[in-house]
């Protein structure tokens, strides 16, 4: 299912490279930086309660809280019950890289697929402060910011946890 995953991402870069100003830019589109800078995670069975459609909030809350224990992730996943790429986030345990701790999805997705970027929680925090009143959680797509990482005003190398 990565592979499926990959080529989907891939078509859409290929699409957004056709829109007005996407050459300008370091990644056409959150799909093309994460093909280029995301790395491939395993489901694992979560403790933790599902939040339907809380995926950005509750991985921010987990990985701002306990920096030592969790990471924010973003990037896609594929659900083996909706098989269509999503704009998605999960913790991975510090303790176990590669490990995608589902914290929206009902359904278990151990047949699923996740690809995303580990992101630093200082970048994670300042960039959730700065969207003020709107209280948004996700990265990628900091559209109130102008996109830095997209556009390359923010390195992403600056911003990926490496533990």
């Amino acid at each position: 299912m990565i592979d499926d995953l990959r080529t989907f991402l891939g078509n859409m870069v290929t699409i957004h490279r056709t829109i007005a100003g996407a050459d300008k830019r370091r990644f056409a589109s959150i799909e093309d930086l994460v093909l280029r800078h995301g790395q491939e995670y395993s489901w694992r069975q979560n403790k933790h309660p599902l939040e339907p459609q809380q995926c950005f909030a509750r991985a921010y809350r987990l990985a701002t809280r306990y920096p030592q224990k969790w990471v924010y992730v973003e990037g896609y996943a594929v659900s083996p019950t909706l098989p269509i790429a999503i704009h998605h986030a999960w913790v991975m345990p510090v303790a176990a890289p590669g490990i995608a701790v589902e914290l929206a999805w009902r359904r278990g997705n151990a047949s699923g697929a996740y690809l995303g970027v580990p992101i630093r929680p200082e970048y994670l925090r300042s960039v959730h402060r700065a969207s003020g009143r709107l209280r948004l959680y996700n990265v990628l797509d900091a559209y109130w910011l102008r996109h830095p990482l997209l556009t390359g005003k923010t390195p992403i190398e600056d911003v990926i946890w490496r533990g």
